[in-house]
């Protein structure tokens, strides 16, 4: 092939992606594409819904169908596409599919058996078994809720974590000291299961009361307007199991925005059915600009044009528990995902301020996310 086919064949597929991009921008002038992830979204979908007494037969048939699907040939679970088998993965996916009365054949069963079975399972995974009775919540090391009454400044703070581990952390925490049980009726016992109810807490002292009412006040007002807890699988579901476990039922208004909310997280493929960890509009929307731009599309192009009013109207303008670190730093940058106001993130904010310079607008946003981002260098230089 000669040098210029060579540059015609580049120019035509450059021609057909720019093509492809630009049909897949969406009415409101985003782009966002599935987030993909492990098995174990999907398994951990169907565990708190058990929790929580949400449960259907087409939900359990929508994830058997997926986690079939997503079985490797050998009969386990990997962590990426085409990874090799992981131990807690697969122990998740094993589980979720006896509880749908799926049997996934002994292959999986030895693959578990022979890396040491639950017991040698991440937290995580303790702790859903634990939700399902088939664990002890009190064999694993406790993370006390006491913690979120330390101050800031204290040598250990949930300050010293990003925002979708603090939510987490302090949601989990809650779960851990109430020890919530919704048993299932599927003997593990091949797998390391210990089985029977967890041994209950006494009655909290003042100070564990205390924990408790201010943990959950910090859940609270930290849901935002999707009723997702930082947009994200981890903290949103673990608070929807903390308010669970304080004793609340669907009815309660944030309890009900966030099983409502997770609505909008499903994918139904066919007769299969997964959950995205987090949605990007804000990110992906910001790659492309970037990719069209590279592609000689210019800044003056419609749906760019309708790109960039979408990412000037997502930037971050008020302070979040960031600010408890850096008081005297003003607000900006952007955050990845729908309903965020207020916990931007330094990769979106670095490349939706790059994507705005391409489309030459913006420049005080800009200024905003760059002063924001450099606000927020660590201490190690990172």
């Amino acid at each position: 092939m000669t040098a210029a086919a060579e540059l015609t064949a580049l120019d035509a597929a450059l021609d057909r992606g720019t093509r492809r991009l630009l049909e897949l921008q969406r009415p409101d002038g985003i782009w966002v594409g599935e987030l993909e992830s492990n098995v174990t979204m999907t398994a951990q979908h169907l565990f708190w819904n058990h929790a929580l007494g949400l449960r259907t037969p087409e939900l359990d048939r929508g994830i058997a169908n997926e986690l079939m699907a997503r079985m490797r040939d050998d009969g386990t679970w990997s962590i990426w596409f085409e990874g090799p088998p992981d131990l807690s993965t697969s122990i998740e996916a094993y589980v979720a599919l006896r509880m749908c009365g799926v049997d996934p054949g002994p292959r999986a069963l030895a693959y578990i058996r022979g890396e040491g079975g639950i017991p040698k399972s991440r937290l995580f995974t303790k702790c859903f078994l634990a939700l399902l009775g088939q664990w002890p919540w009190q064999r694993m090391v406790p993370i006390p809720p006491e913690l979120v009454l330390l101050p800031p400044s204290s040598p250990f703070s949930i300050y010293d974590f990003a925002c979708w581990a603090r939510q987490t952390f302090v949601a989990l925490a809650v779960a851990q000291s109430l020890r919530p049980v919704r048993a299932i009726d599927v003997d593990l016992s091949a797998i390391g299961a210990i089985p029977g109810r967890t041994r209950q807490p006494g009655r909290p002292n003042a100070l564990r009361r205390r924990a408790l009412r201010e943990a959950e006040r910090w859940i609270r007002e930290r849901q935002e307007a999707d009723g997702s807890w930082g947009g994200i699988q981890p903290p949103w579901v673990w608070g929807m199991i903390a308010l669970a476990a304080l004793g609340h039922g669907p009815d309660d208004p944030t309890l009900r925005r966030a099983i409502d909310g997770w609505q909008g997280f499903l994918v139904e493929d066919g007769d299969r059915l997964r959950p995205e960890a987090c949605q990007s509009p804000v990110w992906d929307t910001g790659l492309a600009v970037l990719a069209l731009r590279a592609a000689g599309v210019p800044a003056d192009h419609p749906q760019l044009v309708k790109a960039g009013a979408y990412l000037l109207r997502e930037e971050v303008t008020v302070k979040g528990d960031w600010s408890i670190r850096r008081p005297d730093l003003a607000p900006g940058g952007w955050a990845f995902e729908y309903e965020n106001d207020v916990y931007p993130d330094i990769d979106d904010a670095a490349v939706i301020a790059l994507a705005l310079r391409e489309l030459g607008i913006g420049d005080g946003a800009i200024d905003r996310s760059l002063d924001w981002v450099v606000g927020m260098q660590s201490q190690n230089g990172g």
